[in-house]
C-alpha cells in the first residue's frame, strides 16, 4: 500500500501568486506609462547676452501652430502639444521613446518682463525667445583694488 503524496500547505496558492504577479506588472506598466507622458517637458536655457534675457526651448517635432506663449508678471509659460504624424493605424514598434501630448512649461524670469518685446524665432526645433533683460538681472562687474583696506 502507497503512502498518499502530501502536497505542501501554499499548493493552491500558486495559481494566485501567478495572477497577482501578472496585475501587480499590468499596474507598473500603466503607471509608467502614465508617468512618462507626464514627462512631456520641453527642455529649456535661459542666458542674459549683454542687456538681452534669452531663452531656448526645445520643441522637436511640434507644429507652432499648437504653441502658445504668455507672460504674467516674472512667469513665463509655454505651452503647447506635439501629435503623432501619420499614424492611422497601430504599428508594432520596436522602441519608443517620443513622447506625444499636451505640455506646459513654466519658467521663473529674473524680474517682470513685457510682453509686447518678446521676439521669437524658431530654427532646427530650437524656439528662440529674445526680450530686454529685468535691469536687476544685467550683471554688472565690479572691480577689485589691490593694496591696504
Amino acid at each position: 500500500m502507497s503512502s498518499p503524496t502530501l502536497k505542501p500547505p501554499c499548493y493552491g496558492l500558486e495559481h494566485l501568486k501567478r495572477e497577482f504577479d501578472e496585475l501587480l506588472q499590468r499596474l507598473v506598466t500603466a503607471h509608467h506609462a502614465e508617468a512618462s507622458a507626464a514627462f512631456l517637458v520641453p527642455s529649456v536655457e535661459s542666458l542674459i547676452e549683454g542687456d538681452t534675457l534669452v531663452i531656448r526651448a526645445d520643441l522637436p517635432g511640434v507644429d507652432l501652430d499648437k504653441v502658445e506663449i504668455s507672460v504674467k508678471g516674472d512667469v513665463l509659460t509655454i505651452r503647447g502639444s506635439r501629435e503623432r504624424q501619420g499614424e492611422a493605424r497601430a504599428h508594432d514598434f520596436i522602441h519608443r521613446e517620443v513622447m506625444y501630448g499636451y505640455f506646459e512649461r513654466d519658467l521663473m524670469l529674473p524680474g517682470p518682463v513685457d510682453p509686447k518685446r518678446i521676439e521669437t524665432s524658431y530654427r532646427d526645433g530650437v524656439l528662440c525667445l529674445k526680450m530686454p533683460a529685468p535691469k536687476e538681472s544685467i550683471v554688472r562687474r565690479v572691480p577689485v583694488s589691490v593694496g591696504n583696506p
